[in-house]
């Protein structure tokens, strides 16, 4: 009994890549994607936002083609020809120009059974694999990721080639500063960087704790915090719902 006791009054809360998956999955389903191609990095938090979209994308009836993992030092070029079965077409090419001689011309081209792309990468990768998909012939495909692909601080130049870039992000990040938020801008110099979300996590925390009860007494009940839209679901995991934002001109702008 103390045991259950005490699991009862324990709650799970962080940032946890797994809801935005999820939400990148429903977002993309309920635009009309139907299926889908992965590209993640070859990472822990890379394996799980995997997972968490594969699993929620299948579970509304959406059908994951195909996944990849890259390193960060990767050939992007290499990855995305095999995420996009280019070397297929190619090889097609090749065979029928075997067959029918060497004035036998024609175009690779992608993969033409995709709706959508899910992308999980830090900026400095994602600005190289979005004009690769261009390149590729898949300039077209809506593009889903994760909040990873905002540095934090609005950079048009470099952030251009992210244009039409689907993703989620925190009222942090993506809404006019709280109260709260400037008070601590003018006491600490990364608050609007990457790092600054964990200074969002420990202000939720501390308005959170007052209403655990109430919370978890309704699931259906939230507030509105810096990481998120906040809920307390089964097992007392607290639940994000993150804002969404696209990338236009190099800047984030939120969708309502």
């Amino acid at each position: 009994m103390v045991a259950d006791s005490a699991a009862a009054n324990i709650y799970q809360f962080g940032l946890a890549i797994e809801d935005e998956a999820i939400q990148a999955a429903r977002r993309a389903w309920n635009d009309g994607q139907r299926t889908a191609l992965v590209m993640t990095l070859e990472s822990e938090w890379g394996k799980r936002a995997t997972a968490a979209f594969t699993e929620e994308f299948s579970a509304l009836g959406g059908l994951v083609l195909d996944t990849i993992e890259y390193a960060n030092r990767d050939d992007y070029s290499a990855k995305v020809t095999d995420l996009l079965a280019i070397n297929e077409s190619e090889e097609r090419s090749n065979l029928l120009r075997q067959i029918i001689g060497p004035g036998f011309e024609t175009e690779d081209r992608r993969r033409q059974d995709v709706d959508a792309i899910f992308l999980g990468a830090l900026p400095q990768a994602a600005r190289q694999i979005k004009p690769t998909l261009a390149f590729f012939y898949a300039g077209n495909i809506p593009v889903y990721a994760t909040s990873n692909i905002y540095s934090g601080r609005p950079n048009p130049i470099s952030d251009q080639d992210l244009n039409n870039i689907l993703f989620t992000g925190s009222p942090w990040l993506l809404r006019p500063p709280s109260d709260n938020h400037i008070r601590l801008a003018q006491q600490g110099k990364n608050t609007d960087s990457r790092f600054g979300r964990l200074y969002a996590l420990g202000l939720d925390a501390y308005q959170l704790y007052p209403y655990l009860n109430q919370l978890a007494a309704s699931p259906s009940a939230r507030i509105n915090g810096e990481t998120g839209s906040l809920s307390i679901q089964h097992n007392n995991h607290v639940q994000r719902e993150l804002d969404w934002a696209v990338f236009q001109d190099g800047q984030p702008q939120l969708i309502p």
